[in-house]
């Protein structure tokens, strides 16, 4: 009786001394598991505060780099713009002139790229700055990215476009219409030159063929002479048509009689290879109207209805 209960008094012990350490593993994982949450959330501040610091600086940043760039830019202007009258500023010297005199301060704004479009956008947007500091500030942009700006006619086919770039970024009327030149026959497929015209104009018109062979382009300064010419898709070139002088000679006409103010006007497609131009040449006077057919093989008129007309 005696060992049976020395053997029940040992197996009590056991089992206390397992249940005692069962329950300090259980408080020491509590523990570890409150350790771990407390450096967890710790290290969460941390990193958030370290994200809006490095937010705030950012910004900050931001802020100095714009400002940076904003008085680089103008102060590349000042150089550029220095001697430039406002008066006539795009008749005298163009944006793209003075380009090409101050071509290192110019570099120096189109090499900031697209990130300066906001502050290149700013001064020409703001109407107390001089025109031609506006302009020039246009023109950074417009050379950055010159697709903003070009406008771009394609043909029927989708062959070929005729582009044209911008002269200038002064407006010529009130009505804010901007000068255009060098317009070009371009192969989409390629993206090359096929032919180009250094015409320097505001008013324009453009009409493709059907067969998109070919493209007039009637230009001029809406009041005093307007003309059309031709670009030749087909064989890549530009094609001049008849102007004062070679109507004159056709008629035997007086040039003397006759003032210098041509009309001449896309009227239709004749054929494939043929074009049908208005004419009106003179003035209230002395002048001749009428039309004439153009033949852009030959190069040549094959048939006219020209006269002269009095007061």
């Amino acid at each position: 009786m005696f060992k049976k209960t020395i053997a029940f008094i040992l197996v009590l012990i056991a089992t206390v001394s397992v249940l005692v350490s069962c329950t300090n593993s259980g408080n020491s994982d509590v523990n570890s598991s409150k350790n771990s949450s407390a450096v967890s959330e710790s290290a969460t501040a941390t990193s958030k505060e370290a994200s809006s610091s490095a937010s705030v600086s950012d910004e900050t940043s931001s802020e100095e780099s714009s400002v940076d760039m904003a008085t680089l830019i103008n102060d590349n202007l000042d150089i550029i713009l220095a001697d430039v009258p406002e008066q006539g500023f795009a008749y005298n010297k163009t944006e793209s002139t003075l380009a090409e005199i101050f071509a290192d301060e110019f570099s120096v704004i189109v090499d900031l790229g697209e990130e300066a479009f906001p502050i290149l956008d700013g001064i020409y947007d703001d109407s107390e700055n001089a025109i031609s500091r506006r302009a020039m500030a246009r023109y950074a942009k417009y050379i950055i990215n010159p697709d903003l700006y070009d406008l771009s006619y394609p043909s029927p086919d989708s062959k070929y476009t005729i582009k044209c770039s911008v002269f200038s970024f002064v407006p010529v009327y009130a009505s804010g219409e901007l000068r255009y030149c060098d317009f070009r026959l371009v192969d989409k497929t390629t993206g090359s030159t096929l032919a180009m015209s250094d015409i320097n104009e505001i008013a324009f018109i453009i009409t493709w063929s059907d067969d998109s062979k070919y493209a007039a382009l009637s230009y001029g300064d809406q009041k005093y002479y307007y003309k059309t010419d031709v670009f030749d898709a087909l064989n890549g070139r530009f094609i001049e048509l008849p102007g004062i002088d070679e109507i004159l000679d056709s008629l035997e006409f007086d040039k003397e009689l006759m003032s210098t103010k041509l009309t001449s006007y896309f009227k239709e497609w004749v054929s494939d290879n043929k074009i049908k131009i208005e004419v009106l040449i003179g003035d209230v006077d002395n002048r001749i109207v009428g039309w004439y057919i153009y033949d852009l093989t030959d190069l040549k008129i094959v048939d006219d209805q020209l006269e002269a007309a009095e007061g």
